[in-house]
């Protein structure tokens, strides 16, 4: 048991590929599965929260407590319990400030491989309401896959962004800041540092949910950002989605016309490259909605593409060599694996996910395989942190490992020189209550298999 205090322009080196979910659909149509992690406070109530477990050896982890600026001393306290029920010491090192909060690192000793073990997180929340969150980690260790990196210092507002890379290894991330507000953040890779910066994006009506990617047309590099939604708590239907997206091309930075003509409802996407004539195109899906897609490229014409070959629940995506790839998380269905041609306007079914049912999942792909993972327990919404790769030579998934941070879904992905970064996001939190809360997360991280 642990008792502590606080003192115990882009222009991308590289072809990447952004998978995300995004809202987007015209004024009146509502998202009832957004709710879960809007906040209207603008800033993080007093609160604990453990961050991350990793495994540094075959048997010692490292864990990282986070404190909110405001929460008293003696508000919180963390128990690590092996599966029999014993208790295990944490060794706390120096604490960090972050910002608002503080980053607390423990070394826990003595652990044994696969074997199971319980962190049993107490706190007062605003100093007031008592939490007990649970959280399990199977030990195991698998080297240095993970490197964990900077946390960003956000308060309040969304923790969901859309990275995009530049030239110098950067990536930018835009956030709806609160208070009708808006921050682009911009990690550096070279230096693992965050930094506020003044981007176009910023120049629109502030908004949550905000994206933006590039794409090459016929070489040269266009810069795409817009869509997202805003909240009226007082209107019937209070979510309000922007169609609007801008774009910058050289030295023109101006409206795209027109504005996206897809249907109503959140959209998932993906991006690939005609090799010939360098040029990508963005295809457009409809969450839950009907199975029909369209693309955009760079010179704005939007066109209407083969329909995803089933009705589509929550959405994953990632591009191997110029294939998209759909993961489809239907409700009580076996999650099912779709490749697109874009040389041949087709659908391909592939090897199912073996992984638990889920859904809000990542995708992402690296050195020509794809992952997935991560999400929510579709009936429970327990979260979920296991990561699997697919091999689209030989049609085949694989477990490969747990992400050791914080957050489960919404999480921000990019690729960038052989290495993905990831982070943000929400933690579905279990307590012992068997309510699940949606909790802001920070964490960065940067993945690369060996």
């Amino acid at each position: 048991m642990l008792f502590m205090d606080k003192r115990c322009l882009f222009l991308p080196s590289l072809y990447w590929v952004l998978s995300c979910v995004v809202s987007l659909t015209s004024v009146g149509c509502s998202s009832p599965d957004l709710t879960v992690i809007i906040t209207a406070d603008p800033l993080t109530p007093p609160q604990a929260s453990l961050v991350s477990v990793q495994a540094t050896s075959a048997t010692e982890a490292e864990l990282i407590l986070k404190i909110t600026q405001g929460l008293a001393a003696n508000a919180y306290q963390l128990t690590a319990r092996r599966a029999g029920g014993q208790s295990l010491p944490l060794l706390a090192g120096d604490a960090q400030s972050v910002g608002n909060f503080s980053l607390i690192p423990l070394r826990l000793s003595g652990l044994t491989p696969k074997e199971t073990y319980t962190f049993d997180m107490r706190f007062r929340f605003n100093n007031q309401d008592s939490i007990q969150a649970i959280r399990r980690y199977n030990h195991r260790f698998a080297g240095p896959i993970w490197q964990r990196l900077a946390h960003a210092p956000l308060d309040g507002g969304d923790y969901t962004a859309y990275p995009v890379a530049d030239e110098f290894s950067n990536l930018t991330l835009g956030r709806y800041a609160g208070l009708n507000q808006m921050q682009a953040w911009q990690f550096s890779s070279l230096f693992n540092k965050w930094n506020l910066v003044n981007v176009p994006l910023l120049k629109m009506q502030p908004r949550r949910g905000i994206i933006q990617f590039n794409l090459f047309y016929f070489g040269d590099l266009h810069y795409f950002y817009g869509l997202g939604y805003a909240i009226n708590e007082q209107a019937s239907d209070k979510y309000f989605y922007y169609h609007d997206m801008r774009a910058k091309i050289g030295t023109y930075e101006g409206p795209v016309i027109p504005a996206y003509e897809g249907e109503n409802g959140e959209v998932a996407f993906f991006i690939t490259r005609d090799s010939l004539t360098s040029t990508d195109d963005a295809y457009f899906l409809t969450q839950n909605g009907s199975p029909a897609m369209r693309s955009i490229d760079a010179n704005f014409p939007q066109v209407s593409r083969a329909s995803l070959p089933e009705s589509p629940g929550t959405l994953a995506t990632f591009t191997v060599n110029n294939i998209g790839y759909v993961v489809n998380q239907y409700p009580n269905q076996p999650i099912h694996l779709w490749a697109y041609n874009s040389k041949t306007d087709s659908w391909q079914r592939r090897a199912d996910f073996p992984g638990p049912m889920r859904s809000r999942g990542a995708g992402f792909s690296l050195s020509g395989k794809g992952y997935f993972g991560l999400g929510a327990r579709e009936t429970s919404n327990q979260g979920l942190r296991d990561l699997w790769q697919y091999d689209p030579t030989s049609d085949r998934w694989q477990y490969v490992t747990d992400y050791p941070g914080q957050g489960n879904r919404y999480l921000a992905v990019a690729t960038l020189k052989e290495k993905v970064y990831l982070g943000w996001g929400y933690e579905s939190q279990e307590t012992a209550s068997g309510v699940v809360r949606q909790v802001p997360c920070t964490d960065w991280w940067s993945f690369q298999p060996r």
